[in-house]
């Protein structure tokens, strides 16, 4: 346990950081792959800044179905809930590494954007990223979005890992993992991205998937 936490009083934290200085420590944890940071319904009292890798949020609904709301990336800051509970879970994608901290009302000047709105924020775009779109232009426009945040290879800065799972896609936009596994090849065939391998990806024409993401119907 000792080797995956690293605690730092605020009096220690310098640089890139812009929290503000807490009563409590800040911890720096190795996530695991599909482990949850907090579950749906459960009141928590803390907040959560991404390092690296990807977290996925995640609504559980009644009858068993499972739809991704959104996805947080390195630099983002998960926020606790300042009333209420979570309306989500939080996954982690890949192996991550998170800085978290316990929230106080008396120790904070201000209450920042709550985990609601940043998902909220999130669905807004979903929304308009595929309403009036075919499958092909919605998984255009979703791979346009996570470009930035993908980490390239070790061999290849051009060629990045293709971290977000099938399935996971499949969740976010509405559609099967199989239609998003031939849409990935429909992008290839036109020559707008290679898949080196199944977990690789290279943009060979950003602009010609940017013109795919912008095709409706």
């Amino acid at each position: 346990m000792q080797d995956n936490l690293a605690i730092s009083w605020a009096d220690s934290v310098t640089g890139l950081s812009s929290w503000p200085r807490p009563r409590y420590p800040i911890v720096s944890e190795a996530i695991l792959p599909n482990r949850v940071l907090f579950w749906q319904g459960e009141p928590q009292n803390k907040e959560f800044e991404i390092l690296e890798g990807a977290v996925r949020a995640v609504r559980l609904c009644s009858a068993g179905e499972r739809q991704v709301l959104a996805f947080f990336w390195p630099g983002d800051t998960i926020h606790s809930s300042y009333m209420g509970t979570p309306t989500y879970t939080a996954e982690a994608v890949t192996h991550c590494k998170v800085r978290t901290r316990r929230l106080s009302h008396n120790t904070e000047t201000g209450i920042p954007v709550t985990a609601h709105e940043q998902v909220l924020r999130e669905m807004l775009d979903l929304i308009q990223g595929v309403s009036r779109r075919s499958a092909l232009s919605r998984i255009a426009w979703f791979i346009l979005r996570m470009r930035n945040h993908l980490p390239c290879t070790d061999t290849d800065p051009d060629t990045f890992k293709f971290i977000i799972p099938r399935n996971d896609i499949a969740d976010h936009l509405g559609l099967s993992p199989e239609t998003v596994c031939r849409g990935l090849m429909e992008l290839k065939r036109r020559q707008a991205i290679e898949m080196p391998t199944r977990r690789t990806i290279r943009f060979r024409s950003v602009a010609q998937v940017s013109k795919i993401a912008k095709c409706q119907g």
